[in-house]
């Protein structure tokens, strides 16, 4: 969890968080060919993570070099922005199993 907390204060600086869980599921993706290329990496796994946000939005100071677009979304507007079916189906899960609302 060290690891998390580090990447939350870099990326998005602030570690506003508790009640931090790693999730039973996540999913793989295939990168494109031409980042498999570039890269050199055929896909990546991703590791799904829930926890609570006590901050306020003003908290929050996203690394452009890491992150090109943040937003808070309600679980409808999420959803609709997922382009890979198993990105959706994980968080699908997600929502089913913790009752996020």
């Amino acid at each position: 969890m060290d690891a998390l907390k580090r990447e939350l204060l870099e990326e998005i600086g602030t570690e506003k968080f508790d009640n931090i869980q790693e999730l039973p599921f996540g999913f793989y993706f295939d990168f494109p060919k031409d980042v498999q290329e570039k890269s050199g990496f055929i896909g990546q796994e991703v590791k799904l993570f829930l926890a609570d946000f006590y901050g306020t939005e003003e908290d929050i100071n996203i690394d452009m070099d890491e992150i090109s677009n943040f937003l808070f979304l309600d679980k409808e507007e999420f959803l609709k922005k997922l382009s890979f079916e198993n990105t959706r189906n994980s968080f699908l899960k997600l929502i089913k199993n913790h009752k996020i609302h």
